[in-house]
């Protein structure tokens, strides 16, 4: 057996780290591996590496040096024929059966056709081009114990071997690119500190080219952690590219005579060959390009939609451009063209981003007010840092794009300080609704609505959303054939300001509007977002069936791209999540919950997100750990200071998981403070029931019941707490007209999850007052689920004057001071503190301050 290792190559050339999965490519037992790739993508590289792996197969290599000079193919064979002789292995009789004396080939065949021992053959780039197809296929034919690795740069090997007679793997020049996992481990095995998101950064500005992966991963050491990357990293590692390119492009002979068309190209992050023709005017576009391709110099790029599209890894180009502005050759006027030719071709993507790079301001305000509708889908990144290095001087009477750049940048002042565009008045909203600024303020007062809902406060954006309606209308009659760009989306928005606000009907409308608008554009994204929101919208007030029409709406429209879908996909997943739950389908809802943990509570659905969790923890008999996770929710958010939809979903999950704790007190202590919506007083109706209260409980719960206004879920919920506390009060008539109410309801619109609140013992009771039998209740019943709210739930009801002394004794104040305060004799404090220990089962002092306080009423 014979091996040899690489001869003097400093780790691999071009090669960066070891490359696990690209090496075990060539211990694929073939007879044939083609590398073809051009220079720079570290062919050599990948064999050096392969060969240090140490596998049974790099044992075998017998590798022919790539630095000898060979003037024909004789020479190639004679040198191979001089390497075995070298290591013991000489044809004794070197003549055939005609006794004509052998070629070196056939003596070469000869020698490796006596080995005792598989080898693999190494054939390097300057040695394969000394030799043809059918000498390689006539030595695998001769020597069935060696195999061959090829390494080439001329494509005209792939065509070659296409009818090969042997098994062959081909690894082509998109397989040398370094993918992320290459590149961390790069920077891993040289023991470079590094971000977890650095392999991502310098595999993008390098397109992977192992050429250039040597600069972007070295460019770390010199890097602080903390160090800003983006543009700066690629600056940093484009000035460690002088040499680079004045050796691979500026001084190589071979590609002289296109320095003018590269350096008229580079203008371009991507192109074809129209823009190609465009910026050179050049007849040879495709041999040109083909040319630079064959140097390792530009690469396919992978990323477009069509493959006849070619690009320079970002960081050579941007060392190609600071090369001509080091000369005094600005690349603007050429950055300038190619963001006007894109625009003309509806690339606003691509314009905005050379516009950006040439710094030509006037391009990038007007190509962001004609387009941002379509920049923000497809790339809000370029969009965002377009917006935020726009000089203050071009923003002047531009109140839209002020707004956009504190959304989307944070750049400006807080969304308090600014005051909207949009008038409160009706005469002042029709007078801009018939000017030419209306459109500008239509978008600039979303933008403001949306900072402000942001900012927590719903409703003054749900009033704002409101005016902008409004405005809309007024629009439409002023001139009635006026084309409002975007408005699918700003209705979307204003949509979500109505949800958040609590305000479901009017978040509805405008969202089954957003929803029509955007289907009938195309706007995938708008219309996905308009229709989960619609559905969260039923699905909260309990009608599913309305929720599963427009989920099946929203899943009808094509996916947009994945960091779109990941903003819109949190409403719809919701409202299947509550629908789950409400029909106690609780893996189902196990698997929702699982889907929506990674939602950042800057997630304007978390507050319904943190609802549904919590709903599912107390159907699984979980409610302390439900507790505590929502109370540290409510600390670290800051949406729940104002009353709407969060105050009201977070507190009603909060009320039932301190019920469920059995802690009275603290329930009755929240819902007393939580007010007068419908929501808060279902929320007191169910402590009241809960706590021994049955008569408030009733009249509470009727107050709802009776109503014409009240949702579907709520109302079942008062019908529900009313005929269980009817029961406990022997008042068994009015229990069975309630129960038989809500019953119907439930089997209607399958809100089983009402029924799992009561005890068996109560559903058994009220189920015998009604003839009949209801699917739901047969249903929940064979669940055997374990009771949601315990039998028992302490609750302790002070007088007032005792509220007072419980007070005055946590103030650590003495019984003369309190009597004193009261007006009353110290007999009477005394008398009074023994009601309250009682009440507390406390003996002194501090022990009833200590349960006080644990109960919730200190």
């Amino acid at each position: 057996m014979m091996s040899t290792r690489s001869s003097g190559r400093a780790a691999g050339g071009d090669y960066v780290g070891e490359r696990r999965e690209l090496v075990q490519w060539l211990d694929i037992p073939v007879r044939l591996h083609l590398v073809c790739a051009p220079t720079g993508f570290g062919k050599s590289g990948l064999v050096d590496a392969w060969m240090r792996s140490n596998s049974d197969r790099a044992r075998t290599a017998l590798r022919l040096p790539s630095g000898t000079k060979f003037g024909s193919d004789t020479d190639v064979w004679a040198r191979l024929v001089k390497q075995l002789h070298m290591r013991g292995f000489v044809l004794k009789v070197p003549r055939d059966s005609a006794r004509r004396p052998l070629t070196e080939f056939e003596s070469a065949a000869a020698l490796l056709n006596r080995l005792d021992d598989f080898i693999v053959l190494v054939i390097d780039d300057s040695v394969s081009k000394r030799i043809d197809k059918a000498q390689i296929e006539q030595l695998l034919d001769l020597c069935q114990r060696v195999d061959v690795v090829l390494l080439t740069d001329d494509r005209l090997w792939l065509d070659a071997i296409a009818d090969i007679r042997f098994s062959y793997e081909i690894i082509r020049e998109h397989d040398l690119l370094y993918t992320i996992e290459d590149t961390r481990q790069a920077l891993s095995k040289r023991n470079i500190a590094h971000r977890p998101a650095d392999a991502e950064v310098a595999r993008k500005i390098t397109s992977g080219l192992p050429s250039l992966m040597k600069f972007a991963t070295a460019a770390f050491r010199s890097m602080l952690p903390t160090a800003p990357r983006g543009d700066h990293y690629l600056r940093t590692v484009a000035r460690s590219l002088d040499m680079y390119v004045e050796a691979r492009i500026y001084r190589d002979d071979t590609v002289r005579h296109l320095h003018d068309f590269i350096d008229a190209i580079a203008a371009a992050e991507s192109l074809d060959t129209e823009l190609a023709f465009a910026l050179t005017h050049r007849t040879d576009i495709n041999e040109a390009l083909a040319e630079l391709a064959a140097h390792g110099l530009l690469l396919v790029d992978r990323s477009a939609t069509h493959t006849d599209r070619w690009l320079f890894p970002p960081v050579l180009r941007e060392a190609i451009l600071k090369r001509q502005r080091d000369e005094g050759n600005d690349p603007a006027p050429r950055l300038i063209y190619v963001a006007q030719w894109h625009r003309e071709h509806g690339n606003h993507r691509d314009a905005l981003l050379h516009a950006l790079q040439a710094q030509e301001w006037s391009l990038i305000i007007d190509l962001i007010d004609a387009h941002w509708l379509t920049l923000l889908t497809q790339d809000v990144s370029t969009l965002r840092m377009a917006i935020a290095v726009i000089p203050e001087d071009r923003l002047s009477n531009r109140p839209a794009l002020v707004a956009a750049r504190q959304l989307l940048s944070g750049i400006g002042s807080p969304p308090g300080a600014s005051k909207s565009v949009v008038p409160a008045t009706l005469d002042r909203l029709r007078a801009l609704g018939a000017s030419r600024n209306a459109s500008e303020a239509l978008v600039a007062g979303t933008v403001h609505a949306v900072l402000v809902r942001i900012s927590g406060g719903f409703a003054e954006s749900a009033e704002l959303a409101r005016r902008l309606a409004i405005l809309c209308r007024l629009m439409f009659e002023a001139t009635p054939e006026i084309e409002i760009d975007s408005l699918a989306l700003l209705r979307y928005q204003w949509s979500i300001s109505h949800q958040l606000a609590g305000n479901l009907q009017e978040s509805g409308i405008e969202a089954a509007m957003a929803y029509k608008e955007s289907d009938a554009a195309e706007l995938s994204f708008v219309a996905r977002g308009a229709a989960g929101t619609s559905a969260l919208n039923w699905a909260l007030i309990g009608e599913h069936h309305r929720a599963a029409e427009w989920l099946e709406r929203k899943v009808q429209q094509r996916l947009p791209a994945l960091w779109l879908e990941s903003i819109v996909r949190s409403a719809g997943l919701t409202a299947r999540g509550l629908a789950a739950l409400d029909t106690l389908d609780l893996e189902y809802s196990a698997r929702i919950v699982d889907q929506l943990a990674s939602v950042s509570e800057h997630d304007e659905t978390w507050p319904v997100i943190a609802h549904l969790r919590a709903g599912f923890e107390l159907l699984n008999a979980r409610p302390a750990l439900a507790l505590d996770h929502l109370r540290r929710d409510k600390a670290n958010s800051r949406i729940t200071r104002q009353r709407a939809l969060a105050t009201s979903l977070l507190t009603t999950s909060e009320i039932e998981l301190l019920l469920a704790c059995g802690l009275g007190n603290q329930a009755d202590v929240l819902a007393a403070q939580a007010g007068d919506e419908d929501w808060a007083v279902a929320a007191r109706a169910r402590v009241y029931g809960l706590t021994g209260r049955d008569r408030q409980a009733v009249s509470l719960s009727r107050s709802l019941s009776q109503s014409a206004a009240v949702s579907p879920r709520l109302l079942i919920e008062a019908l529900l707490i009313e005929a269980a506390s009817q029961l406990r009060l022997d008042q068994h008539r009015a229990a069975a007209t309630a129960w038989t109410r809500a019953i119907n309801l439930i089997d209607h619109l399958h809100l089983s999850r009402s029924l799992a609140y009561l005890p068996r013992a109560e559903i058994d009771a009220l189920s015998r007052l009604v003839p009949g039998e209801s699917s739901c209740v047969r249903y929940v019943l064979s669940l055997g689920l374990e009771p949601v709210f315990p039998d028992s739930i302490r609750f302790v009801e002070l007088t007032e004057r005792e509220g007072i002394v419980l007070q005055a004794l946590a103030a650590g104040h003495g019984h003369t001071l309190i009597a004193k305060q009261l007006f009353v004799s110290t007999n009477t404090v005394k008398s009074q503190l023994r009601s309250v220990y009682r009440k507390l089962g406390a003996h002194t002092r501090d022990e009833a301050v200590d349960t006080a306080r644990e109960m919730g009423m200190l």
